[in-house]
C-alpha cells in the first residue's frame, strides 16, 4: 500500500467527513421476484440492492449486484426457451459463498476510509455504512462515491492542496500496467446472449463490441440487465446492436469513452465522472482496445496497491 504521506490525507478520513449526499438504503425483502428487484434497481438507477433477512428485517441478509442477475439470466436463460423473473430472490441467488453478494462489508460513520479503499483496489464494489449510535441512515457507499469525491474536493476544488499533486495522477495509463493487448470482447454479429454468458464466465461485469474491423462501437454491460422484464427478456436472443437499440440503452455512452497509453489516471478519473461511466476502454492508434480502466484500477493506483487483472 502507498506510504505516501499525501495519500493520509485522503485515507484518513472517516466516512462523515466524506460529507456525501446519498438517499436512504433501498431493499427490499427475500420473498420479493427476480422482477420486481430488477424494476427497484432500475427505477432507483442503483446496480447494488440489499435483501433483508427474513428472521430480522431490519438486518441486511445480503445485497443482490448485477454480477448476481447476470448469472441467474445466463445459467437459466437458453435460445428458445423463457427465463422465469417470477421467482423469489432468496430462491435464484447463487448462493455462492466466494460471491460478493453474501459478504456484507459494513463500515461505522465514525471509522476511516482506508480500508475500505484497499477493499475497493480489490474488487469490492460497495460497503454499507452504518451508524452504532443511531444518529444516521444506513447508506451504501460504492466505488463510485469514492471518485466523485476525489474528482470534486481534491482535483478541482484543491480543498487538499496537497493531496492535488499526488504522484500517481501524473502517471500515463501505459506506465500503471494498464495496457495488455488482452481485451476480452465480443463481435457485433453476436447476441447479446452470447455476451453475456462469456462475461459470466469470466466474472466481468461489462465487454467492448468490436465490429469486422475490431473497433468499439459499443459497449455490453451487466448493469443493461435491469431493464428487462417479462416483456422484454426475450431481447437477449437478438443480435447485441439489436438488443441495445431496443433496450434503448446508452452504451454508446461507454463506447466512445475511451483513453489511449498516453493519457494519466488524473485523465481517466475525470472522464469516469464525468461521463458517468464504470469503466474506459484504451484503444490503440487504430482505435483498438487494448486495455481497460476500471474504477477498481484507478482506487489500486491511488493506494498503490498491485492487484490481478481479469478483463
Amino acid at each position: 500500500m502507498s506510504s505516501d504521506p499525501k495519500t493520509s490525507l485522503l485515507t484518513s478520513k472517516t466516512f462523515s467527513e466524506l460529507g456525501l449526499a446519498k438517499q436512504n438504503v433501498i431493499s427490499v425483502p427475500p420473498q420479493s421476484t427476480i422482477e420486481t428487484a430488477l424494476k427497484t434497481m432500475a427505477s432507483h438507477n442503483i446496480l447494488t440492492l440489499p435483501i433483508t433477512s427474513r428472521a430480522f428485517p431490519n438486518k441486511f441478509a445480503y445485497i443482490l449486484s448485477t454480477l448476481d442477475i447476470l448469472l441467474y439470466v445466463t445459467s437459466r436463460q437458453k435460445p428458445g426457451s423463457q427465463l422465469d423473473l417470477s421467482v423469489t430472490v432468496e430462491t435464484a441467488m447463487t448462493m455462492d459463498a466466494e460471491m460478493e453478494s453474501y459478504r456484507v462489508f459494513e463500515r461505522d460513520y465514525r471509522d476511516t476510509i482506508e480500508s475500505t479503499l484497499i477493499h475497493f483496489a480489490h474488487g469490492l464494489h460497495r460497503a454499507l455504512i452504518t451508524d452504532a449510535l443511531k444518529e444516521k441512515p444506513a447508506i451504501v457507499i460504492t466505488q463510485t462515491d469514492i471518485l466523485s469525491y476525489i474528482h470534486k474536493n481534491v482535483c478541482f476544488k484543491q480543498k487538499d492542496k496537497s493531496v492535488l499533486n499526488l504522484p500517481c495522477f501524473s502517471k500515463t495509463l501505459a506506465e500503471l500496467g494498464l495496457v495488455t493487448n488482452h481485451v476480452k470482447s465480443m463481435k457485433d454479429s453476436e447476441t447479446a446472449l452470447e455476451g453475456y454468458t462469456r462475461m459470466a464466465a469470466a466474472k466481468i461485469l461489462a465487454l467492448p463490441v468490436v465490429d469486422a474491423a475490431g473497433l468499439v462501437v459499443a459497449t455490453l454491460s451487466a448493469s443493461d440487465l435491469r431493464g428487462l422484464s417479462r416483456e422484454t427478456l426475450a431481447y437477449v436472443n437478438l443480435n447485441v446492436l439489436d438488443f441495445i437499440k431496443k433496450m434503448d440503452l446508452k452504451s454508446t455512452k461507454e463506447a466512445t469513452s475511451s483513453l489511449t497509453p498516453a493519457d494519466t489516471l488524473l485523465d481517466a478519473i475525470n472522464l469516469l465522472v464525468e461521463r458517468d461511466v464504470h469503466r474506459l476502454w484504451i484503444l490503440d492508434s487504430v482505435l483498438r482496445p487494448i486495455g481497460v480502466v476500471s474504477q477498481s484500477d484507478v482506487i489500486a493506483a491511488i493506494m498503490g496497491v498491485s492487484v490481478p487483472r481479469i478483463h
